[in-house]
C-alpha cells in the first residue's frame, strides 16, 4: 500500500514537471502573450440607426456596454465580438433593441478568454424614455451627458457604473458585481447587491434604497428624503448624508457609521454590528444594547433617533 502511494506521488510530480515545461516552451514560443491562448475569433462590425427611437433594450450575455453622449448627428452601434456571438441590432416600435445571437453552447467553450467583448452606443440626444438592459457577466456604464426616465439593469456579475441623470425610477440590481453611482439626480433609487459592493458619491434623490448581504456601502454626499439600507455582513458608512425624512437601517454583524449626517429620524438595528454616530442635531435618544458599550450625549430636543444592538457598541456624538 506504501509502495502504491510513493508510486502515485512520483508520478504526480513527474506529470507536474512535464506540464511546466510544456507550459514555458509554448509561451516562449508565443513570446509570452498570453492572448495567443484565446482561440476565439473577433471582429467589429458598425450599427448605423437610421430609424428613430426613444427606448432602449439590451439583452447580452457576456459583452460589456457602455452608453455615451456623441457629437455626431447619427447614433450607431459598435460592437466588438466574437464571430460566434455576434449581436442584433435593430429597431421596433420606437425602441432600440440588441440582443446576443443563440449559438450552440459548445461555440463558447474556451478556457482562454483574454479579451473581453463590448459594445459602445453613441446616442445623439441627450434625453431618453426608458433604458433596460439583462446580462449576464457584462459591465455596464452609464455617460454624465445621458438623462433617461426610467433605468432598470439586472446583471448577474458584472459591475455597474451609473453617471447619467433619471427623471423617476433608477433600479440597479446585481448579484457579485459592484454598484457605483455618481454625481447625478434621480427620482427614486433602488441600489440591490448580493456579494458586491455600492459605492455612491453625490446622489440628489427622493428615497434611496440599498440591500446588500455580504457587501459594503459607501455613500458620500447625498441628498434624499428616506434612506433604507438593508444587508446581512456588510458594514455602512454614512458621510454627508442628509435626509428631510428618516433613516431605516438594519445589519446583522455590519458595522454602521454615520459621519456629518443627519435625518428627521433615526432608526438602526444590528446584532453584533456596532453602531458609530456624528449627527448634525439633537436627538431624543432610545438606545438598546444588551452587551455592547454605549455612549450618547444627553438631549430632551429633537427628532427620535433610536438604536438597537444586541452585542455591538453604540456611540453617538454631535458635530459642533
Amino acid at each position: 500500500m506504501k509502495k502504491s502511494i510513493k508510486i502515485i506521488l512520483i508520478l504526480a510530480v513527474v506529470f507536474l514537471v512535464l506540464g511546466g515545461i510544456l507550459f514555458t516552451v509554448t509561451m516562449s514560443k508565443l513570446n509570452w502573450d498570453f492572448n495567443a491562448l484565446d482561440t476565439n475569433k473577433y471582429q467589429t462590425n458598425t450599427h448605423e440607426i437610421t430609424e428613430s427611437f426613444d427606448k432602449i433594450s439590451i439583452g447580452v450575455n457576456t459583452a460589456d456596454v457602455s452608453i455615451i453622449k456623441t457629437q455626431e448627428q447619427t447614433p450607431k452601434v459598435v460592437c466588438f465580438e466574437r464571430e460566434v456571438e455576434i449581436h442584433n441590432v435593430s429597431v421596433e416600435n420606437g425602441t432600440l433593441i440588441i440582443t446576443a445571437s443563440q449559438n450552440d453552447w459548445k461555440n463558447f467553450i474556451n478556457f482562454f478568454n483574454f479579451k473581453s467583448p463590448r459594445i459602445t452606443i453613441y446616442l445623439p440626444k441627450a434625453d431618453y424614455s426608458d433604458l433596460i438592459i439583462e446580462s449576464n457577466s457584462a459591465d455596464l456604464f452609464l455617460a454624465k451627458e445621458l438623462t433617461f426616465n426610467n433605468v432598470l439593469t439586472n446583471t448577474d456579475t458584472g459591475d455597474v457604473k451609473v453617471n447619467s441623470n433619471v427623471k423617476e425610477n433608477l433600479k440597479v440590481i446585481t448579484d457579485t458585481g459592484d454598484i457605483d453611482v455618481y454625481d447625478i439626480c434621480a427620482y427614486n433609487v433602488e441600489l440591490s447587491v448580493r456579494t458586491g459592493d455600492i459605492e455612491i458619491n453625490k446622489l440628489s434623490c427622493n428615497d434611496l434604497t440599498v440591500k446588500v448581504t455580504t457587501g459594503d456601502s459607501e455613500l458620500n454626499d447625498v441628498q434624499c428624503k428616506n434612506l433604507i439600507s438593508t444587508g446581512d455582513t456588510g458594514d455602512l458608512e454614512l458621510v454627508n448624508v442628509i435626509a428631510s425624512g428618516k433613516f431605516t437601517i438594519e445589519r446583522d454583524t455590519g458595522d454602521v457609521e454615520i459621519l456629518s449626517s443627519d435625518a428627521s429620524e433615526i432608526q438602526v438595528t444590528t446584532d453584533t454590528g456596532d453602531v458609530k454616530m456624528t449627527l448634525l442635531s439633537y436627538k431624543i435618544f432610545v438606545i438598546n444594547t444588551d452587551t455592547g458599550r454605549k455612549r450618547i450625549p444627553i438631549s430632551t430636543e429633537g427628532g427620535l433617533c433610536q438604536v438597537t444592538t444586541d452585542t455591538g457598541d453604540i456611540e453617538i456624538y454631535i458635530k459642533e
